[in-house]
């Protein structure tokens, strides 16, 4: 099976990671990410006002 980095940038976009992690459900390639690349977009969140940084901390 195909193995697809998701980056950060594809993650934050809620419409884009709905579709790439349905594709993933779906058994189309299986998807990897860091914690590295979640804090990214964790920080993009918060940045956007999406979540709370007290929230993000816990």
């Amino acid at each position: 099976m195909l193995s697809i980095l998701l980056d950060a940038c594809v993650l934050f976009p809620m419409y884009l990671r709905d579709t790439l992690l349905s594709a993933a459900e779906a058994g189309l390639y299986t998807p990897y990410w860091s914690q590295k690349i979640l804090n990214e977009a964790m920080d993009n969140l918060v940045l956007k006002g999406k979540i709370s940084a007290e929230k993000f901390q816990t």
